[in-house]
């Protein structure tokens, strides 16, 4: 993995596991390694942010979905343009749709929002 790439990945794993108790996150974590590949591929290509907020009743475009769960990982908006091969200012754009979508006034109220109603089995 390059070095951007772990950043991300193991900036995204901390936030993920500051949201359980330690035997909560190890539980989730070690069901997430123990999953078929189908099923876990399955799941890590599936957005995280639309799966949590459509729970809430928010519907967010499978596009908005992943821009969520990477704003809420803690990417910036040129992160999150790299990391999905999209313009910087798209990512502006979606941004501002996912939050108008929420009544959120911030990224990081998207990142807590995200955090307390994703399924504890996701693994990361």
């Amino acid at each position: 993995m390059d070095p951007a790439s772990q950043e991300s990945y193991d900036r995204a794993v901390a936030a993920a596991r500051a949201t359980l108790p330690a035997p909560e996150w190890a539980a989730a974590w070690g069901h997430g390694r123990a999953l078929p590949l189908a099923e876990a591929s399955a799941m890590a290509t599936e957005p995280l942010g639309a799966r949590a907020l459509a729970a809430q009743g928010a519907t967010l475009s499978a596009r908005e979905g992943e821009i969520a769960a990477l704003v809420a990982a803690g990417q910036t908006n040129a992160q999150v343009a790299a990391t999905l091969g999209i313009a910087p200012r798209t990512v502006d754009t979606h941004v501002g749709a996912i939050l108008r979508k929420l009544g959120l006034a911030s990224r990081t109220q998207l990142a807590s929002r995200l955090a307390s109603q994703s399924p504890a089995t996701t693994p990361t």
